[in-house]
C-alpha cells in the first residue's frame, strides 16, 4: 500500500500544467467570444461616428444660419473661417455647397473617408430648410431617401 501511495505522489509531482486538448478548448472559447464581440464592437463604434458627424453637421448648419443673420445670403460662407473651423473630421469629408445662383439656400455634405475603414456607412446631408438625407452612396435625395432626424 505504502509503494502504491508513493507512486501517485511521483506521478502528481510530474503532471503540473495542462494538456493540448485543454488549452485547445481554452482557445476555441476565446475565439468564438470573440467572433461574437467584434462585429458588435465594430457596429457601436461605427455608429458612435455616425452620430458624432450628425451632431457636427447641426454644428455648421447653426454656423450658417449665424452667418446668414450677419450677412444677410449665404453667399461666401463656405471661405468664412467661422464655417471651414467646424468641417474638419477624422471619418468624414463634411462640405459645404452654396449654389451661385441661389444664395439664399445651401447643402452640408458629410462622406464617408474609404481609406478610413467607413465604406458601407451613409453618406448625410442636411440643407437651409432643415432636411436631411441618409444613404450608403456618395450622394442623397432630401425628398425620396430617409431622414437621420
Amino acid at each position: 500500500m505504502r509503494r502504491h501511495s508513493m507512486r501517485l505522489s511521483q506521478m502528481s509531482r510530474f503532471q503540473r500544467g495542462f494538456t493540448l486538448i485543454e488549452l485547445f478548448i481554452v482557445v476555441l472559447i476565446i475565439a468564438v467570444l470573440a467572433a461574437v464581440a467584434f462585429p458588435s464592437y465594430t457596429a457601436h463604434v461605427e455608429s458612435s461616428r455616425q452620430a458624432a458627424v450628425k451632431g457636427q453637421l447641426m454644428d455648421v448648419a447653426a454656423a450658417m444660419e449665424a452667418f446668414r443673420a450677419r450677412n444677410f445670403s449665404y453667399n461666401g460662407a463656405a471661405a468664412d473661417s467661422a464655417i471651414t473651423s467646424r468641417t474638419g473630421n477624422e471619418f468624414y469629408t463634411v462640405s459645404v455647397n452654396v449654389p451661385a445662383g441661389d444664395p439664399q439656400s445651401y447643402t452640408l455634405k458629410a462622406e464617408p473617408l474609404s481609406s478610413k475603414n467607413m465604406n458601407g456607412t451613409e453618406t448625410f446631408m442636411i440643407n437651409e430648410q432643415g432636411e436631411t438625407c441618409m444613404k450608403v452612396a456618395s450622394s442623397c435625395t432630401m425628398s425620396t431617401d430617409p431622414s437621420w432626424k
